[in-house]
């Protein structure tokens, strides 16, 4: 990981961090929440985790103040998240939702799509698509928090997301295909409306110009 956190939002309790791919949300000494309470508070917590291969906006408490009120916002599904996702593979167009249930592998590190699993949605929208690769631009969004979601659902429909070999995708060194692109949610303090915007990783310019070099 050569990538550092960047700070794109921020005030007096929250901040929109991107994490960048390869480094932990919590629970290690190099991981993005100890980076937080080294910059903020030794209380500064993740509201939400991203796996380690993805990046993107994090939300941070950088206190205790709105504990409470931000668990509440995660808990009623009240923030809207936005993946950017490159899949390996032509996405079908006539695809722009996924609801298969999503339950955990024996081994207990990967999930896979299982009738026994737990309800997961995902609306997809098409940014473009890349023939010569061949490879997809998606807009997803998460309608629920499900371990791996974008993952296991981009998987079942053969177009795993570029890099993640774990879920059929040819292994890659250069980039991971997932980015948390967009968070929105009205402030429990403020009310406003808060939107984190964030760019994916430098990795994925080269395919995105093709991307827009195809649609020209």
């Amino acid at each position: 990981m050569s990538d550092s956190p960047e700070v794109v939002y921020e005030d007096a309790d929250l901040a929109g961090v991107v994490k960048p791919s390869g480094m932990l949300s919590e629970g290690d000494r190099d991981s993005l929440e100890t980076w937080a309470q080294a910059r903020w508070d030794e209380r500064a917590q993740c509201c939400h985790r991203l796996d380690k291969p993805t990046s993107g906006v994090i939300l941070i408490r950088k206190n205790r103040r709105l504990n409470r009120e931000v668990a509440e916002l995660f808990a009623n599904h009240r923030v809207r998240k936005c993946y950017w996702a490159l899949t390996q593979g032509i996405w079908p167009k006539t695809t722009s939702s996924i609801e298969l249930p999503i339950a955990l592998q024996g081994d207990g590190k990967l999930q896979q799509v299982a009738p026994s699993g737990k309800p997961a949605k995902t609306s997809v929208r098409i940014l473009g698509q890349i023939a010569a690769v061949p490879a997809s631009w998606l807009e997803l969004i998460l309608k629920t928090g499900r371990t791996h979601q974008a993952r296991v659902h981009c998987a079942a429909m053969h177009c795993p997301i570029l890099g993640d070999a774990g879920y059929g995708a040819l292994p890659r060194t250069d980039l991971f295909g997932l980015h948390a692109r967009e968070l929105r949610f009205i402030h429990p303090l403020t009310r406003e409306n808060i939107s984190i915007k964030s760019d994916p990783p430098s990795a994925w310019n080269a395919l995105l110009e093709g991307v827009r070099q195809l649609k020209n």
